[in-house]
């Protein structure tokens, strides 16, 4: 009898589904939620780099830009969480805009300049305040959490937002998973194999790309819009070119151009990341290490040893029926 790869996917869904009614310890669960929150970013990222192909260093800007929009709204202008949620995710939208339209045109190595030129003067913005919103190296303070009535998303109670983190992610996978499926995911992939193969068959690279940039940034934005009010605060940091190198380590290391990859990646590197919290700026050196180790050893990262793992597992009863029904049998 063959092993379903749908059978783990489902036991695994089911598993956090129902983790909270029994893991009480709220730790566990925030570092569930702060993978979830990063597991749609690098999901997203997987857009643009993993199936496009596009060097796109400023995706977690759009995530940084997305959590201080919604922050500075909430807290200067008492606007709720629930809208200024979805502007945040526009905002992300509208900057990736800014950096896309020029640097995709010119395609190559300007993507990434482009990319890492946006972090460096948004972070330099934000850091000296020039509107006064931002509160320069302080970052924003006191950033109301999501209510529902009476159901105040806030304290030590890590359920409510464990839910929302859950749909938001489970949305976002299966939307991206819907895109990278359907004809466009089929351009995008044709124009980061081969461009020039791709424009003879009349698809337009720079549409594609744009389309591409544009959903990556969104999702990220959603996920980069919630953070400040689960965490209470936002500060530059979410601007720091060490979120971007960590959550570029869960793609290789969950293996890019797969959607569920990074998901995986992003479950275990924030794990391994917060256990190793006690070496303070060295953990990012064992980051560094782990990622090598994979792109040496496994370049398609976990998501492939997974794959070679359920191929191992399936008995050798099924192979030899494979083989009879192709006739192979003699």
């Amino acid at each position: 009898m063959k092993l379903p790869r749908h059978t783990a996917i489902i036991a695994g869904v089911i598993a956090i589904l129902i983790m909270p009614l029994f893991v009480t310890d709220s730790y566990i669960l925030h570092l569930m939620i702060l993978s979830m929150i990063f597991a749609v970013a690098a999901a997203s990222w997987d857009i643009t780099i993993g199936y496009c192909g596009l060097f796109n260093f400023a995706h977690m800007t759009f995530f940084g830009i997305a959590a201080y929009t919604s922050a500075i709204l909430s807290t200067t202008y008492g606007i709720t969480p629930w809208i200024t949620m979805p502007i945040g995710a526009l905002s992300a939208v509208l900057a990736s805009l800014v950096v896309g339209l020029p640097s995709l045109r010119l395609g190559g190595v300007y993507v990434a300049m482009f990319g890492l030129a946006f972090l460096q003067v948004v972070g330099f913005i934000y850091l000296f305040d020039p509107f006064n919103l931002t509160h320069g190296p302080n970052g924003i303070q006191l950033v109301p959490p999501l209510s529902i009535g009476p159901i105040s998303f806030g304290g030590l109670n890590k359920i409510p937002n464990y839910y929302y983190t859950l749909i938001l992610l489970a949305i976002s996978a299966m939307a991206l998973y819907k895109l990278v499926k359907s004809p466009v995911g089929l351009a995008l992939q044709a124009i980061r194999d081969n461009e020039n193969y791709a424009m003879s068959r009349g698809i337009s690279p720079y549409k594609f790309k744009i389309i591409a940039w544009v959903v990556s940034a969104f999702f990220s934005g959603l996920a980069g819009a919630f953070y400040p009010h689960y965490n209470g605060v936002v500060s530059l940091e979410t601007l720091g070119f060490s979120l971007v190198a960590l959550t570029l380590s869960y793609l290789v290391v969950g293996g890019m151009g797969t959607i569920f990859g990074p998901i995986l990646g992003a479950f275990f590197m924030t794990f391994v990341s917060e256990q190793l919290r006690g070496l303070a700026g060295y953990r990012f050196l064992v980051v560094a290490v782990a990622v090598i180790l994979v792109v040496a050893l496994a370049k398609g990262g976990l998501a492939d040893l997974i794959t070679r793992l359920f191929k191992a597992l399936q008995p050798k009863t099924t192979l030899a029926k494979k083989g009879i029904d192709n006739g192979t049998d003699t």
